[in-house]
């Protein structure tokens, strides 16, 4: 059994370990990196993502392209924060984020979520003249959302909180069925959203990636 000794200023602190004691060690850090809180939560999960990263990046001198996801991540990252929202993840062309509700009784989430949403979107001319400012090209992106339980879960190397549910997959899954520059919600969102008179819904049908048919809807301001 080979045997790994390990050193440090104080020689009384000095000890022995076999190898397999480290991967053990190894082992018990990945197990708690995730650790689930055990409860769930009703959230509106959004996902805001850029349309044609990927030919716009190709454009971009290679020591700019950080300076121009720094632009999207961080407005997009303040304006959720702005308006109560959690954002979850960066993900360099895209953000996860969400509002949940505080109690049973609380349903100013569902509309803080939307408006969040078109804050984003009207957002989105500041944000492009800070690129304009770097000499960058303009953005445009879309943006989902779906209402459901979410499964919360705490990260040891992380201070922000992950989540997993369906919700969360199909918000992501739905983005490519946004306008440019427009946004979608699911069918559970749809039905916590469709009581908020200042919106208009217009029904999409919608092939999600797994080949299954779905519903989403087109979500604009009501200029009724």
């Amino acid at each position: 059994m080979e045997v790994v000794k390990s050193t440090s200023n104080d020689e009384s602190s000095s000890r022995f370990y076999s190898v397999s004691d480290e991967h053990k060690e190894i082992e018990e850090k990945q197990k708690k990196m995730f650790e689930f809180a055990g409860k769930t939560e009703f959230c509106c999960v959004c996902f805001v993502d850029i349309v044609n990263s990927t030919k716009t990046t190709a454009k971009i001198p290679p020591s700019k392209i950080s300076k121009f996801y720094s632009i999207f991540l961080n407005t997009m990252s303040n304006v959720v924060e702005q308006n109560g929202g959690i954002v979850v993840k960066t993900l360099g062309d895209a953000v996860l984020y969400y509002f949940s509700r505080h109690d049973d009784g609380d349903m100013d989430y569902i509309q803080r979520a939307i408006a969040c949403n078109f804050d984003l979107i009207q957002n989105r001319k500041r944000m492009n003249l800070l690129l304009n400012e770097e000499q960058l090209p303009n953005i445009s992106f879309r943006i989902s959302c779906e209402y459901g339980k979410v499964i919360v879960a705490t990260s040891s190397v992380s201070s922000v909180n992950e989540i997993f549910g369906e919700a969360t997959a199909i918000s992501s899954m739905i983005n490519h069925g946004a306008e440019t520059n427009g946004l979608v919600i699911g069918e559970n969102m749809f039905m916590e959203a469709q009581s908020l008179t200042q919106y208009k819904f217009k029904q999409i049908e919608y092939t999600l990636p797994n080949s299954s048919d779905g519903v989403i809807y087109q979500v604009t301001f009501n200029q009724d």
